[in-house]
C-alpha cells in the first residue's frame, strides 16, 4: 500500500495540471480512416481496437500507456482511451442505433470525434455536440466537417449549463468524461439522468479516480439500468487505468 501511495503522489500532480493547459490541435484527416471503412469491418472489436492506433493516443498521462502503445501516442486524434476497452464499448453502443450524442469533458476532442463518425456508419445521428471548460479550436473546425457537430464552452457545475440542457428534449447517450471529482461526477450524472437513455462514464477503473468509481458502483444499484463495464487492462502496467461503465436504460434495450 505504502508503493502505491508514493506513485500515486507523484501522478496525481500531473493530472491536476491539465485543467490549466490549453489543448492540442488533433489530425481531423484521420476521420477518413473511419468514413473509408464498411460497416462489417467496424463490427469487429479487434478491427477498431487497431483503427484506434491509427487514429492516435494521447499522450498526456503516458505511464498509463503501455510502452507497445506508445508509437500512437502524440498523434492523430489524440485519443485518450485504451483501445482494448473503447474498441468494444463501439461496437456495443452502435448496435444501439445511437441518434444524439452528448459529450461532457472533451480535452483534445479525439473521443468525441472518433465516437461521433464510427456511430454515423450506423446511424445518422440528428446532433452531437461536445462541451468542456476550456477552448477547444480542433472541434470549431471539426464542426465544418460535420455540421451536424457542435463544440459548447460552459461550466457544468454553473447556473448556465442548467439553462442550456433545457434546450434539448433528451440526448440518446451522454458520456461523463469530465474533471474526475467524485461531486462533480455524481452532478453530471443526476443533470442528465431524465434526459438521457444511456449514460456512460469513463475512467472507472482508474486507480486515481476513486470518486468515478464510486459514482458507477452507485449507478450500477439503480434498478432502471442495465451496466456494463469495459475494463480490461494491458499486463505491462502495473496499476489500473480508464475503464468504461455504460448505462442502458432497460426500456431503451
Amino acid at each position: 500500500m505504502a508503493q502505491i501511495n508514493s506513485q500515486l503522489k507523484t501522478v496525481n500532480p500531473g493530472w491536476k495540471k491539465l485543467k490549466k493547459l490549453n489543448t492540442i490541435p488533433i489530425d481531423l484527416e484521420r476521420i477518413a480512416l473511419i468514413r473509408g471503412k464498411d460497416t462489417d469491418y467496424l463490427c469487429d472489436p479487434t478491427n477498431i481496437e487497431s483503427l484506434i492506433l491509427e487514429l492516435g493516443l494521447n499522450d498526456e498521462g503516458l505511464e498509463e500507456f503501455p510502452e507497445s502503445l506508445h508509437n500512437s501516442c502524440g498523434q492523430g486524434l489524440r485519443i485518450w482511451q485504451y483501445p482494448v476497452q473503447f474498441s468494444k464499448y463501439l461496437v456495443d453502443v452502435a448496435k444501439l442505433k445511437i441518434d444524439s450524442y452528448l459529450e461532457i469533458g472533451i480535452r483534445h476532442g479525439g473521443t468525441f470525434v472518433t465516437t461521433v463518425e464510427y456511430l454515423n456508419k450506423f446511424n445518422p445521428l440528428k446532433y452531437a455536440i461536445g462541451i468542456d471548460i476550456i477552448p477547444c479550436l480542433s472541434l470549431l473546425e471539426y464542426e465544418k466537417i460535420n455540421p451536424t457537430a457542435k463544440f459548447v464552452k460552459i461550466n457544468t457545475q454553473s447556473s448556465d449549463y442548467k439553462e442550456w440542457l433545457k434546450t434539448y428534449d433528451k440526448f440518446d447517450l451522454v458520456l461523463i468524461d469530465s474533471f474526475h471529482e467524485e461531486k462533480q461526477c455524481r452532478n453530471e450524472f443526476i443533470s442528465v439522468k431524465e434526459q438521457a437513455n444511456i449514460i456512460a462514464f469513463h475512467d472507472i477503473a482508474n486507480i486515481n479516480y476513486p470518486g468515478v468509481k464510486k459514482v458507477w458502483e452507485e449507478v450500477k444499484n439503480i434498478d432502471e439500468y442495465d451496466c456494463r463495464e469495459y475494463i480490461a487492462q494491458y499486463k505491462d502496467i502495473e496499476f489500473s487505468y480508464m475503464g468504461i461503465g455504460l448505462a442502458v436504460r432497460k426500456e431503451r434495450l
